[in-house]
């Protein structure tokens, strides 16, 4: 009879070549024969975090701790899979126990880092962001990551600093382009950002996020009709970008061609329910005459208690 940390090797090396559900079930087959199994229970737990059952992963391990409550692992695991589900008080506590039992658990530390990026607690992020970069000075991610939360401080002199001295690295990087020449449109150096951004694009012909920056440069500084171009191309790309359609629409309604700007419009709503796009719809349809549906929109939308409520009330008189 095979042991439970036999079934659990086994269960390992069928999760390692893809075999999920013959992992699971020897997984499940360890647990069973010995309950204690925490490496079991753990891997189970990945298993399920991995195939978006967050739920079945935060079971398990919690299961591993009632067996070892001592275990970084374990304890990083649950503090990920409750931050993939949204819950980041729990996740931040589960990823601070994992530090306390292991300081140079750089897994942990960037856990942390990621959840008070994700809730704008930006100079929290910062700090460990520098920590894991002192740890691991091979990851690049960390100083792209850290360079965001700079530029989200609008500290954006350091942010230029981090990422420049990555393109220093190795200067074939288009995300890192991207966001060199954001910080300086950031900081209304538009000729620069336009050098840039236009790199990225050399390298990233298809990069939307340096495509759509690209049209604000060239709105700021009045060059209407490369804007234009511009979120053309990015919707030739993606279709469904809400910011470049509602961008390229507002353009449009300026210059009185709402019959072009209005399908731009709907479908921005349709897909996303923008209330922005919404508001731009029923300006459409006054200029083509329509202000029955025009006003139904703009009523409806005065309801939400919004910016672009506020501004369909006001519309409405």
């Amino acid at each position: 009879m095979e042991t439970s940390m036999t079934l659990n090797n086994l269960g390992a090396q069928l999760f390692a070549s893809g075999e999920v559900k013959k992992a699971e079930k020897k997984f499940k087959e360890a647990i069973k024969q010995d309950e204690t199994n925490v490496t079991a229970a753990n891997n189970l737990g990945f298993l399920y975090a991995a195939t978006g059952d967050h739920e079945k992963a935060i079971a398990y391990y919690h299961q591993a701790l009632a067996t070892n409550s001592g275990s970084a692992t374990v304890h990083l695991n649950l503090g990920n899979a409750y931050g993939a589900k949204g819950d980041f008080d729990l996740a931040v506590k589960h990823l601070q126990k994992s530090l306390e039992i292991d300081v140079t658990n750089v897994m942990a530390l960037e856990g942390l880092a990621k959840i008070f990026q994700l809730t704008n607690n930006f100079e929290w992020a910062e700090n460990l962001y520098r920590k894991v970069i002192e740890i691991d000075t091979a990851n690049t991610d960390y100083p792209f990551q850290l360079g965001l939360v700079l530029a989200a401080q609008k500290k954006y002199a350091d942010a230029f600093e981090v990422f420049q001295t990555m393109l220093a690295r190795d200067a074939a990087q288009p995300a890192v382009l991207t966001q060199i020449g954001i910080v300086l449109l950031m900081k209304e150096d538009f000729g620069s950002s336009i050098e840039y951004l236009r790199a990225a694009l050399a390298f990233e012909p298809e990069n939307e996020h340096a495509r759509y920056h690209l049209s604000l440069v060239y709105l700021i500084t009045g060059h209407k009709d490369n804007a234009l171009k511009e979120l053309r191309r990015i919707l030739l790309i993606n279709p469904d970008h809400v910011k470049a359609g509602t961008d390229l629409a507002v353009l449009l309604l300026s210059d009185n061609l709402a019959k072009e700007a209005l399908p731009l419009l709907e479908h921005v709503a349709e897909k996303s329910g923008s209330e922005k796009a919404l508001l731009y719809k029923a300006l459409a349809l006054k200029q083509l005459g329509k202000a029955k549906q025009a006003t139904l929109i703009l009523t409806t939308l005065a309801k939400r208690n919004s910016a672009y409520g506020q501004k369909a009330k006001e519309m409405l008189g």
